[in-house]
């Protein structure tokens, strides 16, 4: 049996209260209908009856509880008559779903956020007030400013007002906000906080006084995402048996059922993809395939049978699931981490390897045996075995646990009566499948088996008491056990980890395990125990003890994750040690602390036995010791001699323990195990000396991750590696790169620290004894085009100084020399990603980076440009402030555009960079992150001094050139790439075009630096202008674009981009009529925004004049939607001809109701087929956009129509438009999809999809199907 020894599972109680003096207290007052308020004092003079009674007084409060009452009553009637009265009631709601984007609570057409004011003062029946914001959180908090200007909230006496969405926006800027535990910059990149728990709190401030004119009340909710899907079936890397009729299940478990926002709509997009080149990671394979087969549902199971896509026997597949939360309003949720994904699964779809048949349970004795017989065609018992995976049937979306063996049946013997468990068994037909990281098994069908018995069985729930004994015939002593070995006692399993004979018996320890602490393996010993030959205990007693460390569980191992860290733990124990052997008596408790001691080194040897700075004949010399030092401890902890001979101790009250023990020879043995302290002190030098000191924890991988070497070539790593974070000066060294990982095996790849930006980058080299050995050699072949990569990003945080390095996925379009080094070498260089990606994990250093920039400089400093300007900069260190100073060269010449002096310019420039200064403390301080996005802007990751240049060389080229600098935009300047901020040519035309009108050129300085430095305004403007292009010139007037066409003719996107971009300022001028832009943009930033404005609802109206079937209303209507953005501008142009076509046949105008209909479908006809096609709503150089596009395959034209209700004329004008507007070797110009379409034109065949209601009709019709004939476009079907 198993018993447990004394003070175990010992069980605090807390008091009740029942009958206590609070309590009894407490119920006098209630039946006295005394106020709560008062109840509260009243139970502290309970609390101080306790007090007296425990010093052995009786205090009796009856006779004066009427009197404590009413002073204490009267003494809350004076404070209350203190409190304060404010004339305005402030009442903040947030409204469910909570979200962690501030934008979130001003923008959109939901509220999120709501303050309801009232003006409770009927003496002032008019109020003018602003608010004061505060969002306070555990890791941030936001106030908003004073001192800046905010839109006047009149209150008139008696009436609420609804405060919300545009309403709240000025109290969300950046700019008018103070941050801490977040810094500005972090807040501007995305608008995000930090998950925790906030509070949103506003208070009345009046307009002309600024003083206060309520409480301030708060509206409170804990913000969080959710976790994407956990997959359960099939698992990674299973074979799954083909079948006659196709039925196959996958079942997932949601992870959002705890968070705040789980009660919100969930659905699940379901993708299944067939993986064509195995010879890639799966994960990578993936991302560059187009689906098989998708769909979207709400239950966490899906069946594909027969009505499903047909896999194909000896394919391989993928999937992954998707979850998707929506408000009760239909708007899609930012409710979960990695948007939602969950990790990518793959299955091979098997014929050559089937599960085994006949499969039966048996339950007998608390044990199941279950069996199967072989598939004939695996030609008996297959090379990898069979596993047999269980769990219970209540917890299906829970993991399965596994059973290897070879034979044709197994036994289980840890599950709880009274519960119905799921099971099956698969066939391996790989050899040496067990025990690898991914399941190639193919498995049965899931059957159920029940355990009999009540599920409360005492047995089961108190950790190990069996009682009563069970009865045991067999009484025949088995001869031999080894490690690993399973015996039973009672009805527990033991699994033991080391054993020996012991007096006719066996003794050792193993663990058994408790399914109630989910399958917890709790620490077992045993000595002159008796197991029969069914492997049952008979005679003797195993013991487990209650640890409250919890240091009993098995398998618990103290991390040393690096060797800083480590050599410090050994220095630990080795002080420990010698305390220990200091007082050690021999006394049962010594015994005890003795075999503790030796665990605990071991775990050191161990640790330090994986160390790749140690060579294979040290590591032999620590096992020797380690052995050694165990022969010391045992000796210690038992009771044999130095000899190995079992003594006995001598009876009688003066004979002491040490008196008959080798004592001196055991410690002896352990005080000689020195050299784990000497070779982990020598493994640290050897570490440093190669330059490698890790900063961090290492981040072991849970799926095959690609990344990116300092030599920009890509590298995918599997499963279970880890990967490494060192102390390096990313302005010299690439940041974004991997720099060390170990491989499942443990082999150890580091880079070589001399390998910097600008030298040549060797590889990563295996760290063998100290030293750097052979190359890594990466075997993948990758393909070329768009893969998902992990970029390492390393920074400091402004906040709290700390080293932090985040995984960043992002998506990188693979070019061939990326993939041509087997060894990953090449020249090292920076390469560009984008900061705001998805971030999978970070990881905080465990201490300061020593390479750190030199202390805060405060040296006046210059910068020189021979020619073009002069930047002087000082520190004041009264103030503790910056100045910057920035001189044109007087020989530089003015462009004869420009009216003002050149004050103006350096005073703007002066501004620019003190302010950069003081921000990033002074030349050599910090750094600001990078920017790089799909639009085209890019801003380097620059200090104070590169800063002060990039201004001094922006506002002297607008002196020089009346224009923002060309290497910004135009790539056929040399500095172009080497450009600290580079623009969209489209944005510098626009820019350059309002300058001309404005005049103010000094304010262009200002643009630039905004755009490159506010991601609000950079997002603001663009979101303007983007949408400008010759298309929408000539769409606005067609006059104005004959005019001007001669201007379009160059080839080079980037050049006839800035070209439109200045002719649409000009055309907007025209539009605008006397006084142009400078009428109505009192600034350039107002220009900007009023170009993109004004060309847009020109095009607008142009393109809804031809609506000539629709009413007057239904065209009003229609602008405003297409304002709003709910309706494609391009979907307008689409749907033209058929409104009026239905308008004909109709003999009416069709009314906004109906138009509205048309328009629903054809979104979401387009929405559907965009799921289809990888590449969807490509731009061309010319600013068209096809709708999808399979690469030198298929152009794809989408059109949401009913043949039937449409002229032949019409369905002719959609092949006439597809052929003629995306003709095959146009130049693609699309942002989007990054540097993959470079320098691409359009190839392929054209096809034009419809929605498959459309199939009968058109295979019927002789003349259109001529048509398509005609014009070469081939028909596809959608389904709606």
């Amino acid at each position: 049996m198993i018993k447990r020894d004394k003070n175990k599972f010992v069980v605090g109680s807390t008091e009740s209260g029942v009958g206590s003096p609070q309590s009894g207290c407490l119920s006098q007052l209630q039946k006295r209908n005394v106020a709560p308020e008062n109840m509260q004092k009243a139970s502290l003079l309970g609390r101080l009856a306790l007090h007296f009674q425990a010093m052995g007084f009786t205090l009796n409060l009856k006779p004066f509880a009427f009197y404590l009452i009413t002073i204490f009553g009267l003494l809350a009637l004076g404070l209350n008559g203190q409190a304060q009265i404010y004339p305005v009631q402030v009442t903040p709601v947030l409204v469910p779903p909570y979200s962690l984007n501030t934008s979130d609570y001003y923008n959109g057409t939901t509220e999120r956020l709501a303050i309801v004011l009232t003006n409770t003062d009927l003496q002032k029946p008019v109020l003018s007030v602003r608010l004061r914001m505060y969002i306070e959180g555990q890791n941030a908090k936001l106030q908003s400013k004073d001192g800046v200007y905010y839109p006047t909230i009149t209150l008139d006496a008696g009436i609420p007002q609804r405060i919300s969405l545009g309403d709240l926006a000025p109290y969300f800027n950046v700019d008018n906000l103070n941050f801490s535990g977040i810094t500005r910059s972090m807040y501007a990149q995305n608008s995000k906080l930090p998950e925790g728990f906030y509070s949103f709190c506003f208070e009345a401030i009046e307009v002309y006084t600024g003083q206060v004119l309520s409480r301030k009340s708060c509206s409170m909710a804990y913000i969080t995402l959710s976790d994407p899907p956990l997959l359960n079936i099939p698992v990674k890397g299973e074979s799954i048996a083909s079948r006659e009729v196709q039925n196959i299940i996958f079942q997932w478990t949601p992870r959002n059922l705890g968070s705040p926002n789980g009660a919100f709509n969930t659905e699940y997009e379901f993708t299944l993809k067939e993986l064509w080149d195995t010879g890639i990671a799966p994960e990578a394979a993936f991302h560059s395939t187009q689906p098989l087969y998708q769909v979207t549902v709400r239950p966490t199971t899906l069946l594909m049978g027969p009505a499903e896509p047909q896999l194909i026997p000896g394919k391989r597949y993928a999937w992954r699931v998707r979850a998707v939360s929506t408000s009760p309003m239909g708007e899609q949720l930012d409710s979960y981490r990695n948007n939602g994904f969950s990790e990518i699964y793959w299955f091979t779809y098997q014929s050559d390897c089937r599960p085994p048949l006949a499969i039966n349970s048996s339950v007998t004795s608390g044990r199941v045996t279950i069996s199967w017989t072989p598939d004939p065609t695996n030609n008996g018992t297959p090379a990898g075995g069979y596993t047999l995976q269980y769990r219970e049937r209540s917890l299906s979306g829970s993991k399965w646990y596994s059973v290897n063996t070879l034979e044709n049946r197994a036994v289980l013997y840890d599950l709880k009566p009274g519960t119905t468990y799921e099971y099956r068994v698969g066939s391996s037909c790989v050899a040496g499948n067990i025990g690898i990281g991914t399941d190639q098994t193919t498995y049965s069908d899931i059957l159920t088996l029940e355990i009999s018995g009540n599920p409360n069985d005492t047995r089961t729930v108190n950790c190990g008491m069996i009682s009563p004994e069970i009865a045991i015939a067999n009484r025949t002593p088995i001869q031999a056990l080894n490690q690993g070995d399973l015996i039973m006692a009672g009805s527990f399993p033991v699994k033991i980890t080391r054993v020996s004979p012991s007096g006719g018996g066996w003794e050792g320890e193993g663990y058994v395990t408790i399914p109630m602490l989910g399958q917890a393996n709790v620490k077992v010993r045993f000595s002159g125990i008796q197991v029969n030959t069914e492997r049952q205990l008979f005679a003797g007693v195993i013991e487990t003890t209650y640890d409250p460390n919890e240091k009993q569980i098995a398998a618990v191992k103290e991390i040393y994750d690096d060797l800083k860290g480590l050599v410090a733990g050994i220095i630990n124990l080795i002080k420990k040690r010698e305390e220990f052997t200091d007082q050690y008596k021999g006394t049962a408790a010594d015994k005890k602390a003795a075999a503790e001691r030796n665990a605990e080194e071991d775990k050191a040897y161990d640790a330090l036995a994986q160390s790749p700075y140690l060579t294979d004949a040290e590591k032999k010399e620590l096992k020797e010791e380690q052995k050694s030092k165990a022969e010391g401890y045992a000796g210690l902890a038992g009771d044999k001699d130095c000899d190995g001979n079992e003594i006995k101790p001598k009876k009688g009250p003066y004979n002491l323990f040490l008196d008959y023990r080798d004592v001196d020879c055991f410690k002896e043995k352990i005080a000689k195990a020195t050299k784990i302290k000497e070779y982990a002190e020598k493994a640290r030098e050897r570490e440093k000396s190669l330059g490698l000191e890790e900063t961090a924890h290492s981040y072991k991988l849970t799926k095959a991750t690609t990344f990116l070497s300092p030599a920009n070539k890509i590298f995918t790593l599997p499963t279970d590696s880890k990967i490494f974070f060192y102390c390096v000066d990313y302005t010299s060294f690439v940041n974004g790169a991997l720099y060390g990982f170990a491989l499942p095996n443990g082999d150890y790849y580091a880079f070589k620290p001399r390998d910097i930006v600008g030298s040549n980058f060797s590889g990563y080299h295996k760290v063998i004894g100290g030293t750097f050995g052979e190359a890594y050699l990466d075997n993948n072949t990758y393909p070329t085009g768009k893969q998902i990569l992990t970029y390492i990003h390393g920074f400091t945080d402004e906040t709290t100084n700390e080293n932090k390095y985040q995984l960043i996925e992002g998506e990188l379009d693979v070019t061939a020399d990326q993939i041509d080094s087997k060894y990953l070498s090449g020249k090292a260089h920076d390469f560009e990603y984008d900061t705001n990606g998805n971030i999978v994990a970070t990881v905080t250093a465990k201490s300061p980076c020593k390479i750190k920039p030199q202390k805060k400089n405060t040296e006046p400093f210059e910068i020189n440009s021979p020619g073009k300007y002069t930047a002087k900069a000082k520190f004041d260190k009264e103030t503790n402030k910056w100045t910057a100073e920035v001189k044109l060269d007087p020989n530089l010449a003015k462009n004869p555009k420009i009216e003002q002096k050149a004050a103006a310019f350096e005073k703007q420039m002066s501004e620019l960079a003190t302010e950069k200064l003081n921000e990033l403390d002074g030349p050599n301080g910090k750094k600001t992150q990078s920017v790089s996005d799909t639009s085209g802007f890019y801003v380097k990751d620059m200090n104070g001094a590169e800063w002060v240049r990039t201004i001094g060389d922006l506002g002297s080229n607008v002196w020089e050139e009346a224009a923002l600098p060309k290497d910004y935009w135009n790539e056929d300047e040399v500095s172009h790439k080497t450009s600290t901020v580079r623009m969209p040519a489209l944005f510098t035309g626009v820019g350059d075009g309002v300058i001309e009108e404005v005049t103010e050129y000094p304010q262009l300085i200002k643009l630039g630096y905004d755009v490159a430095t506010k991601e609000k305004i950079r997002t603001a403007l663009w979101t303007s202008v983007k949408n400008i292009s010759l298309e929408s010139i000539k769409d606005a007037s067609v006059k104005f674009y004959e005019e001007k066409k001669a201007n379009y003719t160059s080839n080079k996107p980037y050049i006839l981009n800035h070209t439109v971009g200045k002719d649409a300022v000009q055309l907007v001028s025209v539009i605008i009529g006397v006084g142009g832009i400078k009428k109505v943009a009192g600034n350039i930033d107002d220009g900007v925004e009023k170009v993109g404005k004004e060309i847009i609802s020109e095009v607008d109206d142009v393109l809804i004049k031809q609506l000539d079937g629709a009413d007057g209303l239904a065209k009003k209507s229609l602008k405003e939607a297409i304002e709003k953005g709910d309706f494609d501008k391009e979907l307008v142009e689409d749907l033209t001809n058929e409104v009026n076509d239905i308008a004909v046949s109709k003999g009416r105008k069709l009314s906004w109701d109906e138009i509205k209909v048309l328009f629903k479908r054809g979104n979401d006809f387009n929405d559907k087929g965009r799921l289809v096609y990888q590449f969807n709503e490509v731009n061309l150089v010319d600013g068209k956009r096809l709708d999808s596009y399979i690469p030198g395959k298929e152009i794809v034209s989408r059109k949401a129509t009913t043949l039937s209700k449409i002229k032949s004329e019409t369905f002719e004008n959609y092949l006439k438009e597809l052929t003629m507007k995306y003709q095959k070797g146009k130049a693609i110009k699309s942002l989007k999809y990054g540097k993959g379409f470079e320098n691409k034109v359009l190839e392929g065949e054209y096809f034009l999809e419809i929605p498959t209601s459309n199939k009968l009709f058109f295979e019927g019709s002789q003349k259109f199907k001529d048509l398509a004939k005609k014009y070469n476009v081939t028909i596809k079907y959608l389904d709606e």
